[in-house]
């Protein structure tokens, strides 16, 4: 295929000799260099034609190769594979190892039998304490990483909205963390019944599911943080603050009873066997969730990127005319057009 282009008073018309067929406007990709106010020429994307949900198919396939190829795929699976390994061991043989560390055990002390709901127990406590630390630590900077390193800029200089660029990240690590907690709860199934001998499932899924829903609205509000706090560790700080706030708040009843400040001890309460209404701090919950997904998406970035100027401020008066690079390079830039054909 043979490419030219003509140079006109206002814009630089892409000529195509042979080929499938002529670029589409619409392309993210297409773009042209017209010429502005006063004359200036620059680097101009195609308007913007897609809905407030454009290019969530992108974001999201683009952040699901992102964990899959970074340390994200090995901390937290790590964590909690390995209390859900240990977890059922641990809660089988708690009073042999108590009772060979401590010796002699005082007269009238016994230690109460093990059963499986232990393990159920061990394992949601391990997800409301150190998984649950852990996943605010890890996604303080879920967005703050990007903006930082400039690879937020460059994806939402595209046409493409960021609404689906803050929900896709938020959809995406929501359905990893539930690969996680349930990949992760089968392990203590199965460890629990072959270490108990029994191990009905009632009470172990619905714990774990009620915490999910707890981890789902931590990821969003983490991600909210993230974008109002630049620093990560700052942004972990007030997410564990949170914490302690709902902590604190579920010990008013009203709250400890209709609000997401129940989820802090109800998976637990659910493992242990014990009979739990967690309809309405379930549903809150997710309303809350819902509401904070697109909240990070105005600050973000500002709406319009700052124009090239007509020529940098060092450039000799020869290459006045050239078109220069949007980020103000006029050597070795990726996006420089080539005006030969």
């Amino acid at each position: 295929m043979a490419i030219h282009y003509a140079l006109n008073d206002q814009h630089i018309v892409l000529i195509t000799i042979a080929g499938p067929e002529p670029p589409n406007p619409a392309d993210p990709d297409h773009f042209t260099w017209r010429r502005g106010a006063g004359g200036r020429r620059g680097l101009c994307r195609a308007r913007r034609g897609g809905t407030a949900m454009g290019g969530f198919a992108v974001f999201a396939g683009k952040e699901a190769r992102e964990i899959l190829h970074t340390w994200r795929i090995w901390v937290l699976p790590g964590i909690l594979l390995f209390f859900a390994l240990t977890g059922p061991v641990l809660a089988r043989f708690t009073p042999e190892i108590v009772g060979a560390l401590a010796g002699d055990t005082p007269k009238g002390f016994v230690m109460p039998t093990p059963t499986y709901l232990d393990a159920y127990t061990q394992w949601i406590k391990n997800l409301s304490q150190i998984g649950l630390f852990a996943l605010i630590i890890i996604y303080g900077s879920v967005i703050s990483s990007e903006t930082k390193s400039g690879t937020a800029v460059l994806v939402l200089t595209k046409p493409v909205s960021r609404t689906a660029f803050v929900i896709a990240k938020a959809a995406v690590h929501s359905a990893f963390l539930a690969i996680l907690v349930v990949a992760g709860t089968l392990a203590t199934w199965g460890l629990t019944a072959a270490v108990f001998k029994e191990a009905p499932g009632s009470a172990l899924w619905s714990s774990a599911l009620v915490w999910l829903v707890f981890g789902v609205l931590f990821i969003t509000l983490m991600t909210l943080l993230s974008v109002l706090i630049g620093s990560a560790a700052a942004a972990a700080g007030a997410g564990l603050g949170a914490y302690a706030l709902v902590s604190i708040a579920a010990i008013w009843k009203p709250l400890g009873t209709y609000s997401p400040a129940a989820l802090t001890m109800a998976p637990a309460s659910l493992a242990s066997g014990k009979d739990v209404a967690v309809l309405w701090p379930v549903l809150t919950s997710l309303l809350l969730a819902a509401l904070l997904v697109p909240l990070p998406a105005p600050p973000l970035l500002p709406r319009r990127l700052p124009s090239a100027p007509a020529r940098h401020p060092r450039a000799r008066r020869a290459g006045a005319g050239r078109p220069l690079c949007p980020l103000g390079r006029r050597r070795a830039c990726p996006a420089r057009v080539s005006l030969r054909g």
